[in-house]
């Protein structure tokens, strides 16, 4: 395959497209919380690894949607690591939608490439319960 920038890497190819739904894609994913969200999804819930995408307008809507998964126990039970959050992540209204502030690790890095250095660490040591990164579309 190649694409306006050249050849695109094997792995580029098998990467799951929402354009091309097969019944090869259907596997058992983690229930997002939301009935319909799930039905939508082709793993029926948020994939059991991988990279998640979520675009929004503004900031605050991800931790809602993000909650049902975060808060239910699992074997995952590492931190929650955010890297450059927007804000500050604010405590009573992550408390009320049941997320446990104790294991929220936050990250400020003032260079692109430290932010990406600490998701790699914590990628490779596999300690967290989930990594969400936030990044500024400027």
């Amino acid at each position: 395959m190649y694409s306006n920038l050249g050849p695109i890497p094997s792995t580029a190819a098998s990467l799951w497209r929402a354009d091309r739904l097969d019944a090869k894609t259907a596997l058992a994913g983690h229930a997002t919380g939301y009935n319909t969200l799930d039905a939508e999804l082709p793993d029926q819930g948020w994939p059991r690894s991988g990279l998640i995408e979520i675009l929004t307008h503004g900031h605050g809507p991800e931790w809602s949607l993000l909650a049902p998964w975060l808060r239910r126990p699992t074997a995952e039970a590492g931190p929650i690591l955010c890297l450059t959050p927007p804000h500050e992540p604010y405590a009573p209204a992550l408390h009320q939608l049941g997320l446990p502030l104790e294991r929220l690790l936050i990250v400020r890095a003032e260079a692109w490439s430290d932010t990406a250095w600490a998701g790699e660490q914590a990628l490779q040591l596999m300690a967290c319960k989930a990594i969400l990164w936030w990044v500024s579309a400027n």
